[in-house]
C-alpha cells in the first residue's frame, strides 16, 4: 500500500472519528457530563480566589496596551476638532438579500463626529456634492474599505488617490482579513498603498502587527454615545442576533430543546422579516437584554470579532461568546464575557445566569471598564492622529 492511500485512509478516518464523538456528545451522556464540567468551570470561575490569571499570548501585548494608555494622556496636536475624514466605506450593503446599512460607514461616521471631527461621504452616488466639498476644503484622512481592491473603490476615491497632489492620508479598515484564506495577500496589497492599516484579527504575522503603520483593533470605533442614551428596561432574557450561517441556528434549537429561554432575532434568507430595520431597533434590541450570545466562526481555522462583542460591553449587556475566538485575545474570559465551547456549555452557562442575575452584572461592569481603559472610540482616534 503506498503512501498515498496511507494517507487518504487515514484523512476518512480522522473525520469519521470526528463526526462520531460529535454525535456522540450530542445524544448520548455528552449533555449530563457537560453539566458537570461546566458547573465545576463556573463554580471556580465566580470565586475570586479560585480563578487564575491567565496571560495573553501575544508576547507584545502589554507593551502596546502601555502604549495606547500613555498616547492618551500624551498631549495630542490640536488636529481633532478640525480632522475632515473622507468616507469612502459604502454606506449600503447587500446582506440575505436585502440592502442595510454598513457596519462600518455607522460606526466610523458616528465615532468621529463625536471625537470632535468633519466627516464627508465619498461615494459615486454623491459625487457632485462630494467634488463640490473637496474643492472648498481638502480632506485629512480618506478612510477606505481594504476588502476591495482599488479598482473596485468609489471612482470619486480613486480620482483622489490617482492625483499626487491632492492625495490626501490613507487610513484602510481590512474587515475581513482572515490569514487561513487571502489574508495575507491583502494587507500586502495595502501596505505599498496606505499610510495606516487597521487589522482586526490577531493571527497576523508579529512582523506586521510591529510596524507603525498597522494599529490592530478588535472592531470598527464604536459610536458610543448612542448606546447611553435614554434609560434602560431589561427584559431578563438571552438573545441571538445575525444570520445563521455559522451555525447560531444549532445553539438556538438545542437550547429551545432543553427548555432554556432564547429570544431569536437571527435570520436567513428564507426570514427576511427577521432583520431589525435600523440601527435604534438594534441598539434598544441588545440594550433590552439580559445577555446576548455570538459567534465569529469563519472556517475550522479562524474566527473573527463581531461587533456585536464590544456593543454589548457598551449596552450592558452580558456577553457569551465562541470559545477559541479572537476576543479572547483583546478581552479577559470569565471576567468581560463568559466562553462557549458548544451547545452543552451554552445551555450551562445561560441557565447559570438566568439563576444568578448577579454574575451578569458583574460581568458587564467589568467589560465596560476594561473597553473603556483599553478600546474606547477616543482612544481609537487618538492613535490614528498620533500616527499621522
Amino acid at each position: 500500500m503506498n503512501k498515498e492511500k496511507i494517507l487518504s485512509r487515514y484523512i476518512h478516518f480522522k473525520y469519521l472519528m470526528g463526526v462520531a464523538i460529535r454525535v456522540f456528545l450530542i445524544y448520548f451522556p455528552g449533555s449530563k457530563i457537560w453539566t458537570v464540567l461546566s458547573r465545576r468551570e463556573m463554580q471556580r470561575v465566580f470565586n475570586p480566589q479560585a480563578r487564575k490569571k491567565g496571560p495573553i499570548s501575544r508576547e507584545n501585548l502589554d507593551e502596546c496596551r502601555s502604549e495606547m494608555a500613555n498616547s492618551v494622556q500624551s498631549t495630542l496636536v490640536e488636529k481633532n476638532d478640525k480632522l475632515v475624514i473622507g468616507l469612502g466605506v459604502p454606506k449600503f450593503v447587500l446582506r440575505s438579500g436585502i440592502w442595510v446599512e454598513s457596519d462600518a460607514f455607522f460606526a466610523y461616521f458616528h465615532s468621529m463626529k463625536d471625537f470632535g471631527g468633519e466627516v464627508t461621504s465619498l461615494l459615486d452616488e454623491a459625487v457632485p456634492s462630494s467634488n463640490r466639498k473637496i474643492q472648498r476644503k481638502a480632506i485629512d484622512l480618506l478612510l477606505i474599505d481594504g476588502n476591495q481592491r482599488m479598482e473596485r473603490q468609489p471612482l470619486v476615491v480613486q480620482n483622489l488617490l490617482a492625483n499626487p497632489l491632492r492625495r490626501p492620508y490613507t487610513l484602510v479598515d481590512i474587515g475581513d482579513c482572515y490569514f487561513s484564506l487571502d489574508g495575507l495577500e491583502k494587507l500586502e496589497y495595502w501596505l505599498s498603498r496606505a499610510d495606516q492599516i487597521v487589522l482586526h484579527n490577531s493571527r497576523a504575522p508579529l512582523s506586521y502587527l510591529k510596524k507603525r503603520s498597522v494599529l490592530l483593533w478588535p472592531f470598527f470605533p464604536l459610536p458610543e454615545k448612542a448606546y447611553s442614551r435614554g434609560s434602560k428596561s431589561v427584559n431578563n432574557k438571552c438573545i441571538v442576533l445575525g444570520s445563521q450561517h455559522r451555525q447560531r441556528h444549532q445553539f438556538i434549537n438545542y437550547a429551545k430543546k432543553c427548555g432554556v429561554v432564547i429570544e431569536d432575532f437571527s435570520h436567513s434568507q428564507s426570514s427576511q422579516s427577521r432583520v431589525l430595520k435600523s440601527y435604534k431597533d438594534y441598539i434598544n434590541t441588545i440594550r433590552g437584554a439580559q445577555m446576548i450570545f455570538s459567534n465569529g466562526y469563519v472556517n475550522r481555522k479562524e474566527s473573527i470579532i463581531v461587533g456585536r462583542a464590544g456593543e454589548a460591553f457598551l449596552a450592558g449587556t452580558a456577553l457569551l461568546y465562541e470559545k477559541g475566538s479572537d476576543l479572547s485575545f483583546f478581552f479577559s474570559e470569565y471576567k468581560s464575557f463568559l466562553p462557549v465551547s458548544n451547545v452543552h456549555d451554552f445551555v450551562d452557562k445561560v441557565s447559570f445566569i438566568y439563576k444568578y442575575p448577579e454574575h451578569a452584572m458583574r460581568l458587564t461592569n467589568n467589560a465596560l471598564s476594561e473597553f473603556s481603559t483599553r478600546y474606547s472610540s477616543e482612544t481609537f482616534w487618538r492613535q490614528i492622529t498620533l500616527r499621522m
